[in-house]
C-alpha cells in the first residue's frame, strides 16, 4: 500500500510524536509517521499492540479529514495541537508588529 505525508504534515506529526505523554495519542501519531515510512501494516500492529483495523481506521480518517480534524479527535493531541496554533499565531504576529514599526533613521 502506498501512503505518503505532505512534509508539513510529518513536521507537524513529528513534533506531536516528542509532545503527547499519554499511550494512545503516542500511538495514533506514531501509527501515520510508521506508514509514511511504508512499513507493512502488520509490522506496525505489532510493533504498537494495536488491531490491523485500528490501523485501516486512522489512516481512512486522516485520509478523509485532514491531519487537523485528526489531531482533534483525540483530547490529549486536541490541547497539544492548540498550543502549536496559539505559538503559530503569536510568531505570526510578532513578525507583523516587527515590520510594522519604523526603523530609526
Amino acid at each position: 500500500m502506498y501512503f505518503k505525508l505532505t512534509n508539513n504534515d510529518q513536521a507537524t506529526l513529528k513534533k506531536f510524536q516528542r509532545n503527547v505523554y499519554d499511550r494512545s495519542s503516542y500511538i495514533k501519531v506514531t501509527t501515520l509517521i510508521l506508514l509514511d515510512k511504508s512499513l507493512d501494516i502488520s509490522k506496525i500492529s505489532d510493533y504498537l499492540g494495536i488491531d490491523d483495523s485500528t490501523i485501516y481506521r486512522y489512516l481512512y480518517s486522516y485520509q478523509t479529514d485532514g491531519l487537523s480534524i485528526y489531531l482533534q479527535t483525540d483530547k490529549a493531541i486536541r490541547v497539544a495541537y492548540l498550543v502549536f496554533l496559539l505559538r503559530k499565531q503569536k510568531n505570526i504576529l510578532l513578525k507583523k508588529m516587527q515590520s510594522s514599526i519604523p526603523k530609526e533613521v
